[in-house]
């Protein structure tokens, strides 16, 4: 029997490598966490949860754990009440009220790593209308404020994933008018991966975050709507992600991890990218940060125990009043929630 043994001085290069291993399992985890894809498994984690605030402020409509897959369901906050808004076998996920608050927009596939399109369909049962058709990843729709317009972000390449399995790139953001035509693309940089893609109030910029670069960064980008510049980075410290304007377009809250590695918090800015400011210090992992219509209020989703299983918080805009609107349990039976 041969033993055999390990410098002292391999012991710690390995160790180190692992730990560097380690750490990038980490980050790369929260770039696929942004990333709005089809559940691969449902249940315990959450990550493909997501919501939107309806424009009175009394209701939000969720991609959460339906009975067979994910579905959508309608929050009224107050008397925390859930209904169902679709039931069945496709993949929905990422839904947007349009600005009447009667209808909703929402990405859906039919399986878990298939291609994925833009769809409507009212909140009062009727039926869905099916908006885009390519062999692309149609994905994180959102009306313009006008309700003229719906912007999403696409994916034009599937290919097998280094780790296993299958993985969509190549993003981009488009265009479209609100009944599906005119598909125009507004971005050309086939990004990595692209996140929360939203039009200003006045129609004129689309704000998203990107993973982009050798080192795997994450940003802040604003682009024309009308495509014809660049898009401008307005975060350059490779930590920011998911944006969202408030109502008058004059703020943006975002999450970042700026100031402590992997703790994902909020944080404010002008809408110009200028004087950021930290607004949460809870050292959780937060996502989907959303104004309220009110412009007081944030609604945001919040793993502190970081196991894939999200609350739904409520915090004031100067970082008063966090409180939380509901458990994790929204999340894995909608239907059965009580709060």
């Amino acid at each position: 029997m041969f033993l055999i043994t390990v410098p002292k001085l391999q012991t710690a290069v390995l160790a180190s490598t692992c730990l560097a291993l380690a750490c990038l399992v980490g980050i790369y985890s929260h770039f696929t966490d942004q990333t709005a894809q089809p559940p691969k498994q449902l249940g315990r984690g959450q990550n493909y949860v997501s919501f939107n605030i309806s424009p009175s402020g009394d209701d939000l409509v969720f991609a959460a754990q339906g009975k067979k897959s994910s579905d959508l369901f309608l929050l009224a906050l107050k008397p925390s009440q859930v209904s169902a808004v679709t039931d069945d076998t496709t993949f929905e996920q990422q839904p947007a009220f349009a600005p009447d608050g009667k209808q909703v927009v929402f990405a859906a596939s039919d399986t878990a790593d298939g291609t994925a399109h833009i769809f409507t369909c009212p909140l009062n049962g009727g039926k869905r209308q099916q908006l885009t058709s390519s062999d692309r990843y149609d994905t994180s729709p959102a009306f313009s404020r006008d309700g003229t317009h719906i912007v999403f972000a696409r994916a034009a390449r599937h290919r097998p994933y280094s780790m296993g399995g299958w993985t969509w790139d190549q993003w981009d953001v488009f265009m479209m008018n609100a009944d599906g035509s005119d598909v125009k693309q507004v971005t050309t940089s086939r990004y990595y991966q692209l996140t929360s893609p939203v039009l200003s109030p006045d129609n004129k910029q689309i704000l998203f975050s990107v993973t982009h670069g050798e080192a795997v960064q994450r940003d802040i980008c604003a682009a024309s709507s009308d495509g014809t510049s660049q898009p401008d980075m307005l975060t350059h410290d490779g930590h920011s992600s998911d944006p969202s304007y408030s109502p008058d377009g004059s703020r943006i809250v975002f999450i970042a991890d700026t100031a402590k590695n992997f703790d994902y918090e909020l944080w404010l800015m002008k809408s110009d990218g200028t004087e950021p400011a930290q607004l949460t210090h809870t050292g959780s992992y937060s996502r989907a940060p959303r104004f309220m219509p009110d412009s007081k209020h944030i609604l945001y989703l919040t793993d502190p125990a970081r196991q894939s299983r999200y609350d739904l918080m409520q915090i004031d805009t100067n970082g008063d009043g966090l409180k939380k609107i509901a458990d994790s349990s929204l999340f894995d039976n909608p239907m059965k929630w009580k709060p």
